[in-house]
């Protein structure tokens, strides 16, 4: 007696074939397994796909992925059988490891990012390890440290807010002289510019 090996089936049926004549396709290729000894184990309908490039002029297909487990000796009579179907665009037979029968894929869940709550532990652990000298040390550098931020960020706002009075006025005269230019001022300007071939 021979050793049945576990193997997967993935088939795309013509997209341009009605999607009430997909069973039938479906039910051909299920006989045929079994009609060569084969033991299903799982029948997968991925549905309707976009093709990447035309397929025998195709552009869509329907994807199918059928598990089972069948002797060595039988997957080259089902692969030439296939090739004959007219509706079967594309398939691949793959052989899969015997620690993967019957397990289903499991939602992976996201890794969680506790670095900064790690961090903050493992900072509060060494400073609980420390003297009670070197605790208060350590508190009041961070006090010096948190006043310094708030100082700073102060300061910069308030400059940010508090615009003298002597460089408004200054802006403004610019801004005056400049709409009094005469369209006579601005083309010796621009003369004077050009003359200069300083570009």
């Amino acid at each position: 007696m021979t050793k049945n090996f576990h193997y997967e089936l993935g088939f795309l049926i013509d997209g341009n074939i009605p999607e009430n004549e997909h069973p039938k396709v479906i039910q051909t290729v299920k006989d045929l397994l079994l009609e060569k000894g084969a033991t299903l184990i799982s029948e997968i309908d991925f549905g309707r796909k976009k093709l990447n490039y035309p397929i025998k002029k195709s552009l869509k297909a329907n994807f199918f992925v059928f598990e089972f487990t069948i002797e060595a000796c039988e997957i080259k009579t089902i692969e030439n059988t296939l090739k004959l179907e007219k509706e079967i665009l594309r398939f691949l037979t793959t052989k899969k490891p015997h620690n993967i029968i019957n397990t289903k894929p499991t939602e992976i869940e996201p890794i969680k990012n506790n670095r900064d709550n790690d961090n903050r532990d493992n900072k509060r652990e060494r400073f609980q390890k420390q003297s009670p000298v070197v605790q208060k040390e350590i508190t009041e550098e961070a006090k010096k440290v948190e006043e310094i931020k708030l100082a700073s960020t102060k300061a910069i706002v308030d400059e940010k807010v508090i615009i003298p009075e002597e460089v408004i006025a200054e802006s403004e005269e610019k801004a005056t002289e400049e709409i009094n230019k005469t369209p006579d001022d601005l083309d010796k300007k621009l003369d004077e510019i050009l003359n200069d071939n300083k570009f």
